[in-house]
């Protein structure tokens, strides 16, 4: 199953870029614009990420790690 290290792979990478990100950019924006504008710009980043991914990453919730793969390879033929 090909799907499961690449899914996992993807995550891990989104996850350590998005905390990396964070941890560079937390205390230059907190001197720029103060605490409370960097916390609302880091919450419309989060809801920005939670929009995509509720409108454009398909539910996964009850199919196997075969038919998602599945899913994928058709997708990307057609492509």
């Amino acid at each position: 199953l090909k799907i499961r290290g690449l899914a996992e792979g993807t995550a891990a990478t989104f996850n350590w870029g998005s905390n990396l990100i964070v941890s560079l950019t937390f205390l230059t924006l907190v001197e720029k614009l103060g605490a409370s504008s960097t916390f609302l710009l880091y919450a419309f980043a989060s809801v920005a990420s939670w929009l995509f991914a509720y409108y454009l990453v398909p539910e996964t919730k009850g199919h196997t790690l075969e038919e998602i793969e599945a899913f994928w390879r058709a997708r990307s033929r057609s492509l």
